[in-house]
């Protein structure tokens, strides 16, 4: 597989698994979540996402996108959008876990 199509692949998986997550948000919250860009990138073994304030954009590991199932894709797109919505300085403290529970809540179960 080339590098391209494997990009394609996650690009097409990552909208659809996105899109299941985002009907289910209430519009204010999908506004700020699309605020920030997505970017799939190479991350280090261990990291599957981060959410860069400054540049206003969250970071993809694409090899999670890619080969780890669906449901783990989506729990690690709800939970950068719980860093978006609760903020730049809540990293993963309370605001944060309330945040991200809120969203799991919202969203339900995302399997396919």
């Amino acid at each position: 597989m080339t590098l391209k199509s494997a990009y394609n692949i996650v690009l097409e998986r990552f909208k659809r698994t996105d899109a299941d997550i985002q009907i289910k948000l209430d519009k204010k919250t999908r506004q700020a979540i699309r605020k920030f860009k997505i970017e799939f990138v190479n991350m280090d073994k261990g990291t599957l996402a981060w959410t860069d304030f400054k540049t206003k954009t969250i970071f993809f590991d694409i090899r999670h996108c890619l080969d780890d199932k669906l449901e783990e894709v989506a729990d690690t797109i709800i939970h950068e959008y719980a860093h978006v919505l609760a903020g730049e300085k809540a990293a993963h403290t309370r605001n944060w876990k309330q945040t991200y529970g809120k969203l799991k809540k919202s969203v339900g179960r995302i399997s396919k």
